[in-house]
């Protein structure tokens, strides 16, 4: 529960602390950032839950633009990289398979409004990373946040802040940018913001725009193309406030985002790194927000509405030429089994409406409250395709008898999800020391499935199915503070993810029912109810009488019951059900220092230890193996110098070390579908010189070129190996008003 404060404090969203003694002017760390995790504004020091804060001042440390550049240097957040190389987070070891997930359990939001990745049980999904540009700050809640933060948010919840419009002036920054990735190819930014008041200094516009061109470093050997991996990102926002009188103010918000990428970030040539032997497999995901926030205040507190549409379309190709040719190796005649036919295409359509609407007190009185109801409505479509140019002409029509020449299958589905819950949180102070805050959501949803697949592969008939499901997730946490310079905390906390449902029409295949008939099963189950993870949690805040030295630190014990599975059947077709249970035990520790008056030090570390609480043999697994996808142990360390003045100009020195533990690609560590990943570090350095208006920053990322493995997938052959990004060299160049 720590914010870290290297380099220059930032002048965003910030308090001066006065529980710290008095020191020099100089000194960053008597200010101390606000955040929002329990829904009020509260100095970080002071809430009774394990949150990390990136401030905006960090994030250009770090030239932060995406997930992957900040990830490393959070305590208890890792994630799983996706063959189209967009990560899924996971805070706390909660990561039940590094391939697939039915929904996920790290919810994310943009501001007040979530834009977590859609459940889809079928494809492979990966989390929104929107541009980090003109992000004020990102708040990192550990932990199950299902009381204020509804579904999904099983190991914790991530929400990204972009600033505000700021009616007190006119303000703008471009900076541009180029950097050159070890063995690949030059990439390039181009950012700016530009904020002005409106309207007689009663509203303000903001407005951003972004673009960075993201080199690749894997030749594909099977297209004779280099540097495939390649990526485009770009991006504007535009937002708006205008304050009606005293007491209402309305927002408005509005966010296009675009990547698009030439080919996977795959290598299986097993005897080459930086290789692929792949089809051509181009993608991109388009990213659309539309909110709209009301804020009225009145004596005896505030209300806050939030209404958001948000659409996000995803289209990724991978080449699934290995499974094909396993399913072509049992036709007759078939000898040898043809190659280089197929490519399997992937479109999803997610649209969601959301209505949030929350009454907070006043922090006056010994007694304090909050209130609100939330309204969710999403619908997800999954089309999938596998055109094979040449299929037929080489299996003599197999693909036409089904019905589709040269094409194996033309899947289509939707998965709507609908939700409405009611919460709340009282807070009573029993005394100025100690206060005791009690939460509870109640919740109901609705998740409905509608999918068919003619084809030769995989063939399915149409089929429907919904599950309705209720719950309630309550949260407790007793806060005292023994000086004005320290807080102990102690919380218990539930959350929760939705269950779903299971088409029945991919089973209908004598051979998939002989697969449930020897599990015990007379068909596959048609839903899957919710999991949930209750939290135990001690954690504490401290920081010295000089204001130099901050830590933070929290043990917890997390229970983990009816896990969301994905079985597989020999047949190939899979459900998910509830099949066992897991427990984490860990520690988080965060310190910053001031040691010197020009050098600041700030250094993570977290242990856990994910593992099944009981034998689960519906997939292999028994009782202490460790949840795939999840470090035990990471650690990170930054230090920053300035060290010398030159006029209006201030140089520095900045080193970062991030070390991340080996983790497992399944539950059952003895699969030979199983991978051990090993541990791996990365290293960043940079120097810039910056002034008021200006500042340029030199960076080499992945200084020491490690090949660290981020997930193995395993398609039918060879396993697909994503690896970090190579050694990458850089300036970046800034101006501000």
């Amino acid at each position: 529960m720590i914010a870290i404060f290297a380099g220059s404090p930032s002048n965003a969203d910030e308090v001066s602390d006065s529980s710290s003694e008095p020191t020099t002017e100089e000194s960053p760390y008597l200010d101390e950032i606000i955040v929002t995790a329990t829904r009020r504004n509260t100095p970080v020091s002071k809430v009774p839950l394990s949150v990390h804060v990136k401030s905006a001042e960090e994030l250009r440390q770090l030239n932060a633009y995406d997930f992957h550049d900040y990830a490393r240097t959070v305590p208890s957040l890792s994630f799983v990289d996706s063959v189209a190389g967009g990560p899924t987070p996971v805070i706390r070891g909660l990561q039940t398979h590094t391939l697939l997930e039915s929904t996920p359990m790290t919810a994310i939001y943009l501001g007040e409004v979530p834009i977590t990745a859609a459940p889809n049980p079928l494809t492979v999904h990966y989390a929104p990373d929107p541009g980090l540009v003109d992000i004020e700050r990102i708040e990192v809640l550990r932990g199950p946040q299902g009381t204020l933060f509804g579904a999904s948010a099983l190991g914790g919840a991530m929400r990204i802040f972009p600033t505000e419009p700021d009616p007190d002036g006119v303000a703008a920054f471009w900076e541009a940018g180029v950097e050159n990735v070890a063995d690949g190819d030059i990439g390039y930014r181009l950012s700016g913001m530009f904020n002005s008041p409106v309207l007689n200094d009663r509203g303000a516009v903001r407005g951003v725009a972004y673009l960075r061109e993201v080199g690749g470093y894997i030749d594909n050997i099977h297209t004779g193309a280099d540097d495939v991996n390649n990526r485009s990102t770009r991006g504007v926002r535009l937002s708006a406030m205008y304050e009606l009188n005293d007491r209402w103010e309305i927002a408005g918000l509005v966010m296009q985002h675009n990547t698009e990428w030439g080919g996977t970030t795959v290598e299986n040539v097993p005897a080459q790194p930086r290789i692929q032997d792949q089809l051509y497999t181009p993608g991109s995901d388009d990213l659309s927000l539309y909110s709209l926030r009301i804020d009225g205040t009145f004596g005896w507190g505030t209300i806050r509405s939030v209404t958001s549409w948000y659409e996000r379309d995803v289209d990724a190709r991978a080449d699934f030429r290995d499974i094909v040719a396993l399913f072509l190796s049992f036709e007759p005649g078939l000898d040898p089994v043809p190659e280089n036919f197929t490519v399997n295409l992937d479109t999803t359509d997610t649209t969601q409406f959301v209505q949030e609407l929350r009454f907070v007190s006043n922090d006056t009185g010994r007694f304090n409250w909050l209130a609100g109801a939330f309204y969710q409505d999403v619908e997800l479509h999954a089309n999938q395709d596998f055109p094979s140019p040449g299929f037929d002409a080489a299996t003599g029509g197999l693909a036409a008898d089904a019905g589709f020449p040269d094409n194996l299958n033309e899947f289509r589905a939707a998965y709507p999800v609908e939700q409405f819950a009611l919460y709340g949180e009282g807070t009573y102070a029993f005394t100025d020391k100690l206060d005791l805050a009690i939460g509870l959501r109640q919740y109901w949803l609705e998740r409905s499935e509608a999918s068919v697949g003619p084809g030769w592969l995989f063939p399915t008939d149409y089929a429907e199915e919904s599950e309705k499901g209720s719950g309630l997730t309550p949260s407790v946490s007793l806060s005292f503070r023994p000086s004005e310079r320290s807080r102990i905390y102690a919380r218990a906390a539930e959350g929760f993810r939705p269950g779903g449902t299971n088409a029945e029409a991919f089973f209908e295949s004598d051979a998939c029912q002989n697969d449930l008939a020897a599990l015990g099963l007379d068909g596959a189950p048609t839903g899957y109810e919710s999991d949930s993870v209750w939290s135990y949690e001690l954690g504490l805040s401290a920081s010295s009488r000089d204001g130099r030295y901050r830590f933070s630190g929290a043990v917890y014990h997390l229970d983990w019951s009816g896990i969301q599975s994905i079985k597989t059947l020999d047949c190939g077709s899979r459900f998910i059900e509830n099949a066992g249970d897991a427990t984490v035990n860990g520690t988080e520790l965060e310190l910053t220092a001031l040691p010197l008056d020009d050098l600041s030090i700030s250094v993570g570390l977290a242990y856990r230890r994910s593992e099944l609480a009981e034998d689960a043999p519906n997939f292999g697994a028994s009782k202490g193996d460790r949840i795939p996808g999840v470090p035990e142990f990471t650690a990170n360390l930054t230090a920053q110098w300035y060290f010398h003045r030159f006029g209006q100009w201030e140089s520095y020195a900045q080193a970062a070390y991030s070390y991340i533990g080996n983790s497992f690609t399944e539950f059952n560590q003895a699969s030979p579908f199983s991978f051990d990943i090993p541990s791996y570090s990365m290293t960043r350095i940079a120097v810039g010189l910056q002034s008021d208006d200006w500042a340029i920053d030199l960076f080499v990322n992945n200084l020491f070129d490690e090949r660290g493995i981020t997930n193995v997938v395993f398609a039918g052959g060879d396993p697909w190996v994503i690896t970090s990004r190579p050694r990458t060299v850089g300036v970046v160049v800034r101006w501000q008003m």
